[in-house]
């Protein structure tokens, strides 16, 4: 019995097309936003898979569980410490993640939040010439700035000044 494209074929591939589709933000922004969805995809994979096999499509199931095996073992490079890949040992960091809003005014209250927060890392998306004047405000703090133009939509700062990094060449430079 073949899996024929139909409603069940369509519906058992569509897990490992959208999880495939994750892989690929390098080609196409989708990819990036599919990325995000990545552990619940892995899950649906792996249910479909199952499906698969209690339906007797042995070789749809065999494709679809490389799939999700390889696109789970990228999870769990989430779940290893950086510290302990790039240190040998053990480390905590913080990242503060913000979608400014290219129409943010007021930056004072992001400012102070971050600072609250005090994280090791910051990400930044839709930071404009209107805003940007927050990347000053925290110069002193996050004096290594990787900013892109709006056009490609953020910024992203490496580490907090004085904390060692991630890996070689990751630091925040001497003097800012």
């Amino acid at each position: 019995m073949g899996l024929h494209m139909t409603g069940w074929g369509i519906l058992a591939s569509l897990p490992f097309l959208l999880l495939a589709a994750s892989h690929l933000g390098a080609l196409h922004p989708a990819g990036d936003s599919l990325a995000v969805f990545r552990p619940w995809l892995v899950a649906l994979a792996a249910l479909a898979v199952a499906l698969l096999l209690a339906r007797g499509h042995r070789g749809a199931a065999l494709a679809g569980m490389l799939v999700t095996l390889a696109s789970g073992a990228t999870l769990l490079r989430a779940w290893v410490p950086f510290g302990a890949l790039a240190a040998g040992e053990a480390g905590v960091f913080t990242h503060y993640q913000k979608n400014m809003s290219y129409r943010l005014a007021d930056t004072a209250p992001l400012a102070e939040d971050i600072r609250a927060v005090a994280p090791d890392f910051i990400t930044l998306q839709e930071v404009t010439p209107r805003n940007a004047r927050l990347l000053a405000a925290l110069a002193e703090e996050y004096p290594a700035v990787q900013e892109c133009p709006f056009a490609a939509v953020g910024a992203w700062w490496w580490p907090r000044a004085g904390r060692r990094s991630l890996a070689a060449g990751a630091a925040a430079p001497a003097g800012g």
